[in-house]
């Protein structure tokens, strides 16, 4: 992504108005990130099932919701977008 930046009133140096990144586009339920939602992410949040956040099977990615637990809304959510690819 390149996002450019007008010159504000007086500025004489516009060199650095200019900004470059790349930019990760995830698909909620892509738990491995490999670009595809499907069955290998929904064992990965089922195998973390009830893990909460501290606990040493609990695993963030696993945790779409970011509420601190693995549950059956993260279950949903790879239900939700299962097949997706990006």
């Amino acid at each position: 992504m390149i996002a450019h930046v007008f010159p504000v009133q007086g500025q004489t140096d516009v060199s650095n108005n200019t900004r470059t990144s790349l930019l990760q586009v995830h698909i909620p339920g892509d738990i491995n990130g490999d670009g595809v939602v499907n069955i290998i992410d929904l064992v990965a949040v089922g195998s973390h099932f009830g893990a909460r956040r501290g606990d040493p099977n609990y695993l963030p990615a696993a945790d779409l919701n970011n509420d601190g637990v693995i549950d059956i809304i993260d279950i949903t959510i790879v239900g939700s977008t299962f097949g997706r690819t990006g």
